[in-house]
């Protein structure tokens, strides 16, 4: 199409994995230790609903055995959000949303894996990047970022409810 759309985009997601410290980079003949694991990495391309074009680097989950580890992550329960919009709506609150923007990569992996840098990582092609972060696509990320999640509310004085343990409730003078 004669653009750069979706290199730009590629560009972007790399770097920002890379200012987020998503990789120890080592040098192309690196071994790891026999209990790393080898993880191809791709893009996931993807046109938003404003037009921006988005491509997401994802590991190859399949490829990995996530044994000994855990890899389950709840989330809210639809009943417990519409019954949060009654009780704000009975007591006239406001109700705010938010989006945490690369939300996995906040979290460190347990898996032991890395993978051989292609040439969108511009200096670093070539090289072994040991993963450090919980990149989308590996099976233990979701997790990963809840249980970061959970710990920071916990650090702010919020707990979780008896009934969904994905509300959390903190009283307020």
């Amino acid at each position: 199409a004669n653009n750069r759309k979706w290199q730009d985009a590629v560009e972007k997601e790399v770097s920002a994995l890379i200012q987020h410290q998503c990789f120890d980079f080592k040098p192309p003949g690196f071994k790891p230790p026999s209990d790393f694991q080898y993880c191809r990495l791709h893009f996931v391309y993807h046109v938003k609903n404003d037009l921006r074009y988005k491509a997401r680097l994802v590991c190859n989950g399949s490829q990995v055995d996530p044994r000994g580890l855990s890899t389950r992550s709840t989330v809210v329960k639809t009943v417990s959000v519409r019954l949060l919009d009654v009780i704000a709506a009975a007591q006239n609150l406001e109700v705010l949303t938010g989006d945490i923007g690369n939300a996995f990569i906040q979290a460190h992996t347990k898996e032991k894996i890395y993978t051989r840098c292609g040439s969108e990582f511009g200096p670093h092609a070539g090289s072994i990047a040991v993963i450090v972060r919980a990149l989308y696509g590996l099976t233990t990320s979701a997790e990963r970022f809840r249980t970061l999640f959970a710990d920071y509310l916990r650090d702010m004085g919020f707990v979780p409810t008896r009934y969904d343990r994905d509300v959390w409730m903190r009283l307020r003078e």
